[in-house]
């Protein structure tokens, strides 16, 4: 890595451009062993000290000040920092996807070797580190130290779950449900907690064994009667673990005192946040946030790391320099301010803090009252401050305000030119213009649209779907109201298998399902990584069977409108009779006529 970064340093790259490379590069080089062993702290230590040298320093060889350290640089973006990542947490999240991997697929080659060795009879998760064991062993534990506090059972027949003793609930963190009863069952399964003639919760057992609470969890989960039971991630809505979900909670399982001082200053951290959504360049948005953080080299500055240096302000003398006078109340900056004829605050700069100045910036530039040329300028007149007062300083140049005017509007015209195109540009209207569109089926398949609304004030849903074939002519649809439904996924649950089941009775056997459901969807298609909708994707399947040929896709709402319009009626306008018809809805005839002219 310190070779990587020895081409490096001689492209004198920006801010942004290391940032780029850091993430994208440096933090990648390392992934392969990261994902194998866990790295020795000593090893974590290096990698991260050739980072933060790179980050800070212009040329190999000579350090400068590190502003910031490199674990408040590893803070998400919205909490303050630049989304740099923890080696050391990072590692573990890799490691704790190779232990997810033995706990889905045991039947691979690699579980049974490793089952062989150091778990004959017993499980992954209750396997402990043996004797003599390899290091590639001891890392792939360090892992599971992660995932373990991210693990539920995911309910399946119940058999293998003991009530009492497994973390099966989720609030806020997997658990076990509390005792209700003084005297219980202490080999109590789940599946004695299920009808088998309905599949689904006995609630007269339910209320008998658990609080309130605890009932509410348990009817979130939908049982996938018939399928052994299995494992659920719990950070993430499919269920899956993956290394992005992992690595955000061994953050949050942090208790450092850095992370707490940043969750603790909300306000400061909006303002950082919103610096990263400023139309302007990478560079000056590190810039922005170097301000914010007291990352920028001023006397004041210096001085509040043991530096003995004159405080007063090199350019006009008047006032201790720092990041707030550089900026805003220097005599310059206010004439340059002034003359670029930005609106001054009511107070004026000069007469607020860093931050109050800031805010006002990020709140001006959205006032759509204003010229976006003049609003969205700010950026390049921080910037072009700091250049001037660094030339002034170092070179001995100053450069004329009205030099630096024109200087800062033609850098934001040249910028805004590329990265953000004029309406009349051809390429950009032929983009905006094109539509994703309803698609006919092929000839012989009729297509069934299922659309889904629901309040969650009322819990009613609505539900609706459309039959049509390869010519695009409405032959069937319908339309049913659901009361009581605690989840868009339940409504949308309901109405897909409802959809289902009308194409069966109707005799309709070659079909094409299209709904806005991808995690149905997924659960279907691909049940491994929607493990959290196993117990929809189990019913909606057994549905399935009695159709003959069937497809199953999800599509979006554009592409889906009619049949979402037909279910909003309910919601919206109480439209609550159940119907089935055949031709179309008059009132749906526009919409209609608009996916076949779209064709």
């Amino acid at each position: 890595m310190r070779s990587r970064f020895h081409g490096w340093y001689d492209k004198f790259l920006s801010a942004g451009g290391k940032e780029v490379l850091l993430k994208a590069v440096a933090m990648a080089m390392p992934v392969f062993a990261m994902s194998v062993f866990k790295l020795p702290k000593i090893t974590c230590r290096n990698l991260t000290s050739a980072m933060t040298n790179f980050w800070w320093n212009a040329q190999e060889g000579k350090k400068k000040i590190h502003w910031v350290s490199w674990e408040r640089m590893c803070l998400e973006k919205k909490n303050g920092g630049l989304g740099f990542r923890d080696l050391e947490k990072f590692n573990q999240a890799l490691l704790a996807k190779q232990g997810w991997r033995l706990l889905m697929n045991s039947d691979s080659l690699c579980a049974r070797f490793l089952r062989s060795r150091y778990y004959p009879n017993g499980d992954f998760l209750s396997a402990s580190l043996g004797s003599r064991p390899s290091y590639a062993w001891r890392s792939i534990l360090f892992g599971r130290i992660l995932l373990e506090k991210g693990l539920r059972r995911d309910v399946g027949s119940g058999e293998d779950i003991n009530v009492w003793m497994d973390k099966w609930l989720f609030d806020e963190v997997p658990k076990a449900p509390l005792r209700k009863p003084v005297l219980f069952n202490l080999d109590l399964r789940v599946c004695d907690l299920i009808c088998p003639q309905t599949k689904t919760w006995d609630m007269e057992k339910l209320q008998e064994n658990f609080f309130a609470a605890d009932i509410k969890l348990i009817l979130k989960q939908k049982p996938a009667m018939g399928e052994k039971d299995a494992y659920e991630w719990v950070h993430n809505r499919w269920g899956a673990y993956t290394v992005k979900s992992g690595y955000w909670l061994a953050c949050s399982l942090d208790q450092s005192e850095v992370r707490k001082e940043a969750l603790a200053r909300p306000s400061l951290n909006e303002l950082r946040s919103k610096v990263w959504k400023v139309n302007t360049s990478p560079k000056i948005r590190i810039f922005l946030w170097k301000a914010l953080s007291n990352a920028l080299s001023v006397t004041d500055e210096l001085i509040a790391r043991g530096m003995k240096v004159d405080s007063r302000c090199q350019r006009c003398g008047f006032s201790s320099e720092s990041i707030n006078h550089i900026l805003f109340s220097c005599p310059f900056a206010r004439l340059l301010w002034a003359q670029i004829g930005f609106p001054f605050p009511p107070r004026g700069f000069e007469n607020r803090s860093l931050l109050e100045n800031f805010a006002y910036l990020l709140e001006i530039k959205s006032n759509k009252e204003l010229p976006d040329a003049l609003t969205l300028i700010f950026p390049w007149v921080l910037w072009m401050l700091w250049k001037n007062k660094n030339a002034f300083e170092f070179e001995g140049k100053e450069y004329a305000v009205e030099a630096t005017v024109e200087k800062i509007k033609d850098d934001a015209r040249q910028w805004f030119e590329v990265h953000l195109p004029t309406v009349n540009n051809e390429e950009t209207c032929r983009r905006r213009n094109s539509k994703v569109q309803w698609k006919a089926p092929s000839a012989g398949i009729l297509k069934c649209n299922v659309g889904v609304a629901w309040t969650k004030s009322t819990k009613l849903a609505g539900a609706a779907w459309f039959v049509r074939d390869s010519r695009e002519v409405v032959q069937l649809h319908s339309r049913r109201a659901f009361s009581g439904i605690d989840s868009l996924v339940e409504a949308k649950h309901l109405a897909l298998v409802w959809a289902i089941e009308s194409m069966a009775f109707h005799k309709i056997n070659k079909v094409f399902f299209e709904v806005e459901a991808p995690d149905l969807v997924g659960a279907i298609t691909r049940p491994r990584a929607w493990p959290a909708f196993r117990g929809y994707g189990a019913e909606i399947l057994e549905v399935l069977q009695r159709l003959g040929e069937w497809e199953l896709q999800s599509i979006s709402r554009e592409e889906n409108k009619c049949a979402f319009l037909m279910a909003r009626s309910v919601t919206k306008e109480q439209r609550l009779q159940s119907y089935v018809a055949q031709g179309e809805p008059e009132w749906l005839r526009r919409v209609l006529d608009g996916d076949r002219t779209r064709r």
